[in-house]
């Protein structure tokens, strides 16, 4: 037991402290950065005495000493302590993981194209925003995870992979948002260029015409949601998505295009028909945006 607690003791002395000149071999011993580097390197060490060399709190600890060497572009000596990071993440439990941890220590690995570590980092994140124990809606965390992991196979030559990670993100937004929303936009740029790398022509022609139009429905939507101009865009729109399955947007989009014909029709100088009223009315408290209601009254 004695030996065991002396050895996690001496592992948790900071290779710093060994070899005081590493990195600063020039400076001068009142350096601060040398007495910030080894405040942090001291937290580590009581980490490993108190709590165990694969203890979760250890993490925090390792992240603000490699952001501490990236700050002063000492990248070698931050990668070490990315991996020893790393490392004690991938003995926890998934209970214990932290998606921010994971995202930072991913983004490093990506950005010096440690691929495959940087896409488990993102594919544990996604496992954890995944959990239903989590409270509240994570989706937007959750694509902009995947996102990640997209850029991941697409540097690394597995485009495919990349394509359907941005096709589901695509199906995400256009389900929870709209086919229309501006959230859609850059999602479908980056889904033309990987189409284009892998020749999926048929595919890269139906996403370019669903920009367009989702393109064309936006431009009028930001004069008026209401425009009468967007009835002839939105059943185009419908149209298009139809071709590709979405039946249930498709179905939205058609609806809405109703909508807006008839509530042009009602407010006209043509006397309306009651029931065209009443259906228009309907919609209005249905939406309840802005002066809906009394619009609807």
């Amino acid at each position: 037991f004695i030996s065991g607690a002396i050895e996690e003791f001496f592992e948790g002395l900071p290779e710093m402290l060994m070899h005081m000149g590493e990195g600063y071999s020039t400076r001068e011993n009142n350096d601060p950065r040398r007495s910030h580097e080894k405040l942090l390197r001291r937290f580590i060490a009581n980490d490993i005495r108190l709590f165990g060399k694969n203890c979760r709190y250890r993490i925090h600890n390792l992240l603000m000493l490699a952001r501490f060497y990236r700050n002063h572009q000492l990248f070698i000596q931050a990668a070490g302590q990315y991996d020893r990071a790393f490392d004690i993440v991938r003995l926890l439990e998934k209970g214990e993981r932290r998606c921010d941890e994971l995202l930072e220590i991913g983004d490093f690995y990506f950005f010096y194209a440690q691929y495959e570590r940087s896409r488990e980092c993102y594919q544990l994140a996604i496992e954890l925003l995944d959990d239903t124990l989590i409270p509240g809606n994570r989706s937007a965390e959750r694509l902009d995870v995947k996102e990640r992991l997209a850029r991941v196979f697409a540097a690394n030559e597995a485009c495919a992979d990349a394509v359907d990670i941005y096709l589901d993100i695509i199906d995400s937004i256009m389900k929870e948002k709209g086919p229309s929303c501006s959230e859609i936009e850059k999602p479908l740029r980056q889904l033309l260029s990987l189409l284009r790398r892998v020749n999926r022509e048929q595919e890269l022609e139906y996403y370019e015409k669903l920009l367009q139009l989702s393109l064309n429905v936006q431009i009028l939507e930001s004069c008026s949601e209401d425009s009468i101009y967007l009835c002839s865009d939105l059943a185009a729109l419908a149209a298009h998505l139809r071709k590709g399955a979405k039946y249930d947007l498709a179905q939205t989009l058609e609806a809405r295009a109703e909508f807006i014909r008839l509530y042009h029709e009602v407010r006209s100088d043509v006397l309306p028909k009651m029931h065209e009223v009443e259906k228009v009315c309907d919609w209005l408290k249905a939406r309840s945006k802005g002066g809906d209601g009394t619009v609807a009254f």
